[in-house]
């Protein structure tokens, strides 16, 4: 399943690709070096013994203008990058191979240097993730596959009108979103120095004729479908995975043609804690409904034609069977505390219509990484329609 979903996200960033396609030409290749550190964030996190070494191979090409929604963005860099590190204990984490699909975006400082802030979403492979036999230490990454979102902020010093140094500081975070524990994450701050060469000079993109924005306020739903384990960070372990059902409706709204934001309510049904409270006696009665929650939720989506990059935070407003089981184990600390009331979720959508120019009668498809105040909750699929 989590290739299946895998997969699903290289076809929509496929169909960002073919969105694009016309309307840039990849004309600039990067090369970084650097280092980092593999941060522990959990008591059974193994020993890292030395820094991460970090190298990425960039391609890119500047967004020509030819869609409306280019010049809302001031024309930024559309690429893939590519990326191998070593995390710093080769015998347990293993390497690291990184397929990033990238959007960086340009601020003049002076006329010698650019701030660049960059953002991607794509897939990573782990040469040695976690085996009951082979090696039991790596909590940090249970499956070989797992996304991975980044952030990075960008100095470029411009030598020449096509060559410029590029000193990096990365983010780059991996989870398979609880589908296969162990599942703490691999959190990893780094920092590189390179090069970048454009084959030619950059011609200034042509602007089109502003987009005609739809500010209503519009209904939406969404049916999607989750998978996990049930479980901690880090046990159980090989257990089976239980599906979650969700509905969402809620009203959304266009800020600018490439801003929207919604707010609404979502429900869901967790099968896996339906069968926790079964198989322990957890509860008497009212089984079903204390196998669901609601939640408040608000979100804003980045628009780039038919392609949307949405974060969302909430306030669960039923929560009933996390909250007790957390009492129930007394965890008390405010962290623990506050997992069972904010959930949150980062995804990819594609639109059936440009949705910068589309807001009403479009559908969409989704696939988004859920959690519960940064921890992974579960890896999710859905359709969606505005109305």
């Amino acid at each position: 399943m989590t290739r299946i979903k895998s997969l699903i996200l290289l076809l929509i960033t496929a169909c960002l690709a073919c969105d694009t396609n016309g309307q840039f030409r990849m004309n600039s290749i990067q090369f970084n070096a650097g280092t980092g550190l593999t941060l522990s964030n959990h008591p059974d996190f193994p020993d890292v013994n030395e820094n991460a070494k970090v190298l990425s191979l960039a391609i890119s090409g500047r967004l020509s203008g030819q869609k409306n929604w280019h010049k809302y963005y001031h024309h930024p860099y559309f690429g893939f990058q590519f990326a191998y590190a070593e995390l710093g204990n080769n015998a347990v984490l293993g390497y690291y191979l990184g397929l990033m699909p990238e959007m960086t975006f340009t601020i003049p400082l002076s006329d010698t240097w650019m701030l660049e802030p960059t953002m991607g979403l794509g897939l990573a492979y782990f040469s040695k993730p976690y085996d009951e036999i082979s090696n039991p230490e790596n909590v940090v990454i249970g499956s070989k596959f797992t996304f991975s979102p980044n952030a990075g902020l960008t100095f470029s010093r411009i030598i020449s009108p096509v060559s410029s140094l590029q000193f990096k500081l990365l983010l780059i975070h991996c989870s398979n979103s609880h589908f296969q524990l162990p599942n703490v994450g691999l959190n990893l701050p780094v920092f590189q120095v390179g090069y970048r060469y454009r084959l030619k000079v950059d011609v200034k993109p042509s602007d089109t004729i502003p987009i005609t924005s739809d500010r209503s306020w519009r209904p939406t739903i969404r049916l999607s479908f989750g998978m996990n384990e049930q479980g901690s960070s880090t046990i159980p372990v090989n257990g089976p995975k239980y599906p979650i059902y969700l509905g969402t409706v809620y009203m959304s709204h266009k800020l600018t043609p490439i801003n929207k934001v919604y707010a609404g309510l979502e429900y869901y049904f967790n099968t896996g804690v339906k069968d926790y409270i079964l198989s322990q006696d957890f509860y008497d009665e009212k089984i079903n409904k204390r196998s669901s929650v609601i939640a408040l939720t608000f979100g804003h989506e980045f628009l780039m034609g038919h392609f949307g990059l949405t974060t969302t935070l909430g306030v669960y407003i039923y929560n009933k069977f996390y909250q007790d089981k957390r009492a129930d184990e007394e965890k008390n600390d405010l962290k623990s505390k506050i997992k069972t009331y904010v959930p949150a979720r980062i995804g990819v959508q594609y639109y059936l219509k440009d949705a910068t120019s589309q807001h009403r009668n479009n559908l969409y498809y989704g696939i988004y990484i859920k959690s519960n105040f940064g921890q992974a909750d579960f890896l999710e699929t859905g359709i969606g329609y505005t109305f």
